[in-house]
């Protein structure tokens, strides 16, 4: 019992309803992705959605794989197995997309599973239909992704905001963007009944993507747009040979390889890029006050995952926790371009005043061993930010950390 399987996969379109198989030994798991009824409104090719769905399938399957942490993978079915350019992608996912799981559970990155490219592709790519329009959106309600969907939208684009759901409510700022495409993606619960398993970070970028390419082909639309800012692409922490980046699934550098993938091996001319793959975080808080997003949706946007993203809570209205490194690094984005009182009354709280944040603080300065391992600016524009805001003259309680 030393390999991890990728069983089967499969599409119910009478149901929308997308089913995927994994197994170690004894211990089974399925994943499910059910998508919106009546959803499908163009004819599509089914190879090109069998393409799509396996994508998904691999994908997903590394939090199924990253449990056991096996030395081997393996298909059920010797029909699907990989070519050797579909390998490459996926060993590079697993590998990078893994790193901090890697750190944190201080596993050997050489020991990870490789995937082992023997098929001979004979089939050609298809070619996107000529009728294809518009753009897929992911949206949760973020500063990023609200700033791309304005620019879109003045661009005369037409976009449609895509959300995951983890239970009956989703943020109804999407509402003021098109009529939301809501899905929903299951994980196994056995993962988290497993006794002994490895616990740790996933790409979920990636995952996420995978489901963007089986919706456009679903819905025939022409591109895909991610939020993705060029602050993801650096470095957390060295690891044993090994660059670990929290966000590789977000980095300019893995959306070009998508991309890449998407239009030789699913559907040719399906664009994926990221509207924001030269924007640093705080180029991006600057250009949301510049714009007028700041005022025009104070109270109705955040960017905590804490407050806003546990499976089964309410999000309808959308909030700040005000004690986890992701609103410590927004907090400080902002404080250079609004003023001090609106930062506080939208965050809720001084956030440099409660010392619960004294260490977020510092991480982000590049004060610690790394980073808080959360998506968050880069310590170079993090300093920049505190520099700045105290040049303000409002925030000289952050001249301290500048001493340190």
């Amino acid at each position: 019992m030393n390999s991890f399987v990728f069983e089967s996969y499969s599409f119910d379109q009478s149901r929308m309803h997308a089913t995927f198989n994994y197994s170690y030994g004894k211990d089974t798991y399925v994943e499910t992705l059910q998508l919106p009824a009546d959803m499908v409104t163009v004819e599509y090719d089914s190879d090109v959605l069998q393409r799509a769905l396996q994508l998904y399938w691999i994908a997903a399957g590394i939090s199924y794989y990253k449990m056991y942490f096996p030395p081997k993978l393996a298909f059920a079915d010797p029909a699907l197995q990989l070519t050797k350019e579909q390998a490459e992608f996926f060993n590079d996912l697993y590998l990078n997309g893994l790193g901090e799981f890697l750190y944190t559970n201080k596993l050997d990155p050489s020991e990870i599973a490789t995937f082992s490219g023997t098929k001979v592709e004979k089939r050609a790519i298809a070619q996107i239909s000529d009728q294809s329009s518009g753009t897929l959106l992911p949206m949760s309600g973020g500063k990023d992704s609200i700033l791309v969907a304005e620019r879109l939208r003045a661009a005369n684009e037409p976009i449609t905001p895509v959300y995951m759901s983890t239970g009956p409510s989703y943020p109804k700022i999407l509402d003021q963007f098109g009529e939301v495409i809501i899905f929903t993606r299951t994980l196994d619960p056995k993962m988290y009944q497993a006794v002994d398993a490895y616990r740790g970070h996933v790409p979920f970028s990636a995952i996420l993507s995978a489901v963007l390419v089986i919706l456009a082909v679903l819905t025939g639309k022409k591109q895909i747009a991610h939020s993705h800012e060029a602050s993801a692409a650096e470095s957390y922490v060295e690891y044993n040979g090994l660059s670990v980046n929290h966000q590789y699934s977000k980095s300019p550098l893995f959306d070009r390889k998508l991309a890449d993938y998407i239009d030789t091996t699913i559907l040719k001319g399906l664009s994926l890029y990221s509207e924001l793959a030269e924007y640093s975080e705080l180029q991006i808080a600057k250009a949301f006050v510049v714009e007028g997003l700041w005022r025009k949706y104070k109270g109705q946007w955040s960017s905590c995952n804490q407050a806003n993203y546990k499976v089964g809570h309410d999000n309808t209205q959308l909030a700040w926790c005000a004690a986890c490194s992701k609103c410590m690094s927004t907090f400080l984005l902002f404080a250079p371009f609004v003023p001090k009182s609106d930062l506080i009354e939208v965050i809720g709280q001084n956030m440099v005043n409660n010392p619960v944040n004294n260490l977020f603080i510092r991480q982000l300065l590049g004060q610690t061993e790394h980073r808080p391992f959360e998506c968050v600016g880069t310590v170079a524009e993090m300093r920049q930010a505190v520099r700045s805001a105290v040049a303000t003259g409002e925030w000289p309680e952050l001249s301290a950390y500048l001493q340190t």
